[in-house]
């Protein structure tokens, strides 16, 4: 199975050019509470503005909402930050600070969310080493729209 993995944004609508039942799966920027723009990047019950091109498609689009730990590495964010924080000083940091926006930032990725992320949508890793990939089990063209969101749960949106 195909697959293209990447943060919100224009660059994954090469997309268009994968075979038909290629996966995408869009990384989504964690915005903090309280703030308005970008706020949909945390949201699983419908799809991302993105998601949106590839609603009528023969590709499977996955969006994977990120918590606050892909933003940890900036610097002005208490260490004690949470999800839900709404300290002056942690807006200030996200807000007033423009290279800390959602859409201007960089961000990191749990290696354990990104291999369950894989392992749920595009490949099988073999558990008995965690080293072998193969393709998926179940093969994109056998699995339908239900089947995705079966897979998704509340954790990934579809």
């Amino acid at each position: 199975m195909d697959a293209i993995v990447g943060i919100h944004g224009a660059q994954l609508t090469h997309a268009i050019w994968m075979r038909p039942g290629s996966v995408v799966v869009e990384m989504l920027p964690w915005v903090m509470d309280g703030l308005t723009m970008g706020k949909w990047t945390k949201y699983v019950h419908t799809y991302t503005p993105l998601g949106a091109i590839f609603e009528n498609t023969n590709l499977v689009h996955v969006g994977l909402p990120l918590d606050a730990s892909s933003a940890s590495h900036i610097e002005c964010l208490e260490k004690s930050f949470t999800a839900n924080s709404t300290e002056p000083t942690s807006f200030d940091c996200i807000k007033k600070n423009r290279i800390n926006g959602w859409d201007e930032r960089d961000f990191s990725v749990p290696q354990d969310k990104l291999l369950h992320l894989l392992q749920r949508f595009v490949v099988d890793v073999n558990k008995n080493d965690g080293r072998s990939i193969s393709s998926s089990s179940s093969s994109s063209s056998s699995l339908t729209c239900e089947d995705y969101k079966n897979r998704a749960g509340d954790d990934f949106v579809i």
